[in-house]
């Protein structure tokens, strides 16, 4: 209570980079309890509303619980989960306005089931949201709606994930970058601004690899962007203030998809493992010969 009234009253609690202790105890219970089945209610040694069936403790009675978790299903509806690359893009460029003064717009491509996601960006401190209301079902497509917006608005840096966590294409960015003819680096896992120059960091093959390059730019980040410690968690105050910043929804600028997605196949079943004994390296070679072939 001490944290949710230190949010409600603008009491900037660490600078908004972690939730108040009390108001972080109150997140993880109710993120670890559910709602009840029917005549479940006051069987406390089976309930999914006690605390204590997940390993977590909690003194204040199941009042305040019901409460808490049915603000956070309100507040949190139907939320999808970005993955930890655009947590760490969100993050890198709240820390730019912060040193910098940068004003911060997220954006995707997606319906409507898609704006708790950008919400939450807002929460942690961008200054206004886009929806491009289409369904990103082609990366040729989502990378040409993007920059069709983008071209409008003539942003300094643009910084996206290396990839998505459903179909790990790794497309878009590479064909925004193109669409928009300016420089790209991929995996990138460090930035450093020096006026209209960026000193970038990224994962090569055996190593990391420095380059420079002149503002516009677009990376597209890798995990390690930004340190684990530094992500930040969308809290109360956040949450309420992100409700009054700028949602905006405009309709797909054009409706051509170029492929489309005929099937997924699993990968063939490997054959079943012949173990050999140490002692019978006969049986290994003859097998090496005759069933895999390789000698």
């Amino acid at each position: 209570m001490i944290g949710f009234t230190l949010r409600v009253w603008n009491i900037n609690w660490d600078e908004g980079t972690h939730q108040h202790p009390d108001e972080r105890y109150w997140s993880m219970v109710t993120e670890d309890i559910s709602w009840p089945g029917s005549g479940n209610y006051f069987n406390s040694a089976d309930s999914s509303l006690n605390p204590y069936n997940h390993r977590s403790t909690w003194v204040y009675g199941t009042l305040p619980l019901f409460i808490t978790k049915a603000a956070a299903n309100y507040l949190e509806k139907d939320t999808l989960i970005p993955n930890a690359i655009v947590n760490s893009a969100d993050k890198l460029g709240i820390g730019l306005k912060e040193t910098s003064g940068a004003t911060v717009t997220v954006i995707n491509v997606g319906p409507s089931s898609t704006e708790p996601t950008l919400r939450k960006a807002l929460a942690i401190g961008a200054d206004n949201a886009v929806r491009i209301n289409a369904e990103p079902t082609d990366a040729n497509y989502v990378a040409r709606l993007l920059a069709n917006y983008a071209k409008n608005e003539n942003f300094d840096l643009i910084i996206t994930g290396r990839e998505s966590i459903d179909y790990n294409g790794g497309a878009v960015p590479g064909m925004l970058a193109t669409y928009l003819d300016i420089p790209f680096v991929n995996a990138c896992l460090g930035l450093e601004l020096n006026g209209n120059q960026a000193t970038v960091i990224r994962e090569i093959d055996g190593g990391k690899e420095t380059l420079q390059g002149n503002l516009p730019m677009l990376l597209a980040g890798q995990k390690g962007l930004v340190e684990e410690k530094d992500l930040r968690i969308p809290a109360m105050r956040g949450i309420m203030m992100a409700r009054k910043k700028p949602l905006t929804v405009i309709e797909a600028s054009d409706s051509e998809k170029q492929t489309s997605v005929l099937k997924f196949d699993l990968p063939e079943a490997k054959a079943a493992c012949t173990m050999i004994e140490a002692d019978y390296v006969d049986q290994l070679v003859q097998l090496l010969h005759s069933e895999a072939k390789v000698i």
